[in-house]
Parts: C-alpha cells; structure tokens; sequence
C-alpha cells in the first residue's frame, strides 16, 4: 500500500495510539490531533494540539494539515471521552453535554472540517470509533452510549451524502478494549470475570488488534465497505 497522509483525533493513548504506530510503521505522513501532549513513543508525528469540540481549532487544524501535506487520504476520528458509569436518573445535565460534544458533536466537526479538502480531491477515508454500546442497552451508561449510538447514525448519513464524492465513511464498533477509560475496573477481578464470561472469546481485546482492523477496513481491499459499523466485540452481542 503506497504511504497515506493519515489524521487521527485522540492519538495520545489506546485506540489512537495504536493507530498512530501503526500507521507509522506503514510508512504513512500521521498527523495527530489531540489535547493532550504528544507521548514520547510517537516521535516523528505532526502533532496538532486541538480540541475536537472547538471550530475554531478543528479548522484550523484542517488548514495545517492541508499546508503541510495537501489534505488527508484517511480520518480515524477516534477521539472520546467517558465518564464513571451512571444510570439515566444519576447523569447530570453537565456530564451528559460534555460526553455528547466529545463524542458525538467533536467527530461530526472533524470529519465535516477534513471531508471538504476529500470532497475536492474525490476520495477519502473516514473511520469513526463508535462502540458495541451504540448496538446494546447496558444500564449505567446513559450519555456514553447515547453518544455514539449517534455517532453510529451520523456515519451513515455521512456515507450516503459523501459517497457520491468519493469519499468513504465506515464506523467500527469495538466491544471492552485494554485502554485507561477500562484500567480501573479491570483491577477489580469479579468485573473482569463477569464481563469476559460474557464475551464468546473469553478475553478483551487489545488496542493494537483494533488498530490494525480499522486500517485494513480504510484500505483498497475494504473499498465496498461503507455507510456501515463493524462490530469487534469478541462475539459480547451474540450471547446477549
């Protein structure tokens, strides 16, 4: 695969991390939008401070990434946020907006801001970072799972708008991922036990192996896949 001028929203750590390195390795130009600092593991990437619920900077993160390389090939638009876990009755109004402007509203900002420069070249990738908890109700996780069944919808309704531009939108789904929004309660080994008997494969998934699938699902060999979320959640669906 020739080398791709990648961008990627919440690269300091997990998921984006992980694609970060990935994406290195592959030789690609990675830029990476976070709010965070730039890890000492990721040298050789453009990192773009940027807060993916601000215009402002999204667009000007935009118009860096266009200076510089002419514009992006693929979106992994991956930034997140979750809060501790609580019921519909217990979620404050504030913790419901600051998850739904992360979640939901900082990826629509980022992809509307970099689909633009896609639009006018005619091609594209954009994967968003949804979560099998857009696909299931779980109680205890009203404005996270609110905010990327969103996310799910917004992906499609990307897909069948910038299809026709050649651009290709896809959203991928992963069940519970080794990362530091699930390090707390995975020292609590009765939470570990009860959710990995649930999960058909008997283990959580690790950034890297969700990495991989999502440049695979923005290659050549996925360019049918579109308007849709793949669910990698070690099979938690099925045995619900």
């Amino acid at each position: 695969m020739s080398p791709r001028r990648v961008v990627i929203t919440g690269a300091a750590g997990g998921i984006g991390a992980a694609l970060a390195a990935s994406s290195l390795r592959r030789g690609d130009s990675v830029f990476a939008l976070d709010i965070a600092a730039r890890p000492k593991a990721l040298a050789g990437i453009e990192w773009i401070e940027c807060d993916v619920t601000d215009e402002r900077q999204v667009a000007d993160a935009a118009a860096r990434v266009d200076a510089i390389a002419g514009g992006a090939d693929v979106l992994f638009n991956n930034a997140g946020t979750r809060f501790p876990a609580s019921g519909f009755l217990d979620t404050a109004p504030a913790q419901w907006r600051a998850t739904l402007e992360t979640n939901a509203t900082g990826p629509f900002l980022v992809a509307q801001a970099f689909a633009r420069g896609m639009a006018a070249a005619g091609r594209g990738v954009i994967v968003n970072t949804v979560s099998q908890l857009a696909e299931a109700v779980v109680p205890g996780h009203t404005a996270y799972a609110a905010s990327k069944a969103a996310l799910k919808h917004l992906t499609a309704y990307a897909a069948a708008e910038l299809g026709p531009l050649g651009i290709r939108v896809i959203g991928v789904a992963p069940g519970i991922v080794e990362t530091a929004m699930t390090q707390e309660l995975s020292t609590d080994p009765e939470w570990v036990r009860a959710r990995t008997q649930r999960i058909p494969l008997g283990r959580f998934a690790s950034p890297a192996e969700i990495a991989e699938s999502m440049h695979e699902l923005a290659s050549e060999s996925f360019a049918y896949a579109h308007g849709t979320t793949v669910v990698l959640d070690g099979g938690y669906l099925t045995s619900r």
